[in-house]
């Protein structure tokens, strides 16, 4: 599908056929709802989230709210194009603070550093190429401290994403 933008993806891609249009001829709630639904499954493959997976009982999940904006008409022949991105993604409810950076108004909103240690302790589960977190309850507090106080600050942390990784030429030890 399409490359991100912004985050954005292009999970859909259609074209509106006669019969997907009300009695007015433009494309109908049921055909919307179609064409969400396969954006949705275009949206977990590309998370990981196959049919094998759910099927497996691996990830349980549940969509409780779809919020649709109808921008403007689409009629028999157009091409309809469905971009997604992940707003809130949540586990058994812990997550609803980290992921909820954003207020009533839109602002964004720092992580809340008691949101970011709940999510420590359960990121495998989220991410199943991440081991458990080893440490202790000490240490989940302060990589948690840590974490939270990254949003306020302004220098650059030197590391690999910065400088790069450099690899010592073949035959030669670290």
């Amino acid at each position: 599908m399409g490359a991100p933008l912004d985050g954005w993806i292009e999970t859909a891609r259609g074209t509106v056929h006669a019969w997907q249009c009300d009695h007015m001829g433009h494309v109908n709630v049921r055909a919307y709802g179609e064409f969400f639904e396969e954006a949705c499954w275009q949206l977990y493959a590309h998370v990981g989230i196959t049919p094998t997976v759910l099927r497996a009982g691996e990830i349980l999940m549940a969509a409780v709210q779809q919020n649709i904006a109808y921008k403007a008409e689409l009629l028999a022949g157009d091409t309809i194009v469905v971009r997604t991105r992940v707003l809130e993604a949540r586990i058994r409810g812990l997550l609803d603070a980290m992921y909820s950076n954003r207020d009533a108004q839109g602002y964004a909103q720092p992580w809340q550093r008691e949101s970011i240690a709940s999510y420590i302790t359960v990121m495998h589960n989220a991410r199943p190429f991440m081991p458990p977190f080893p440490g202790s309850e000490r240490e989940v507090q302060a990589l948690a401290a840590w974490l939270a106080s990254l949003q306020t600050r302004r220098d650059v942390i030197e590391g690999a994403q910065v400088t790069g990784v450099t690899a010592p030429p073949r035959g030669t030890s670290l």
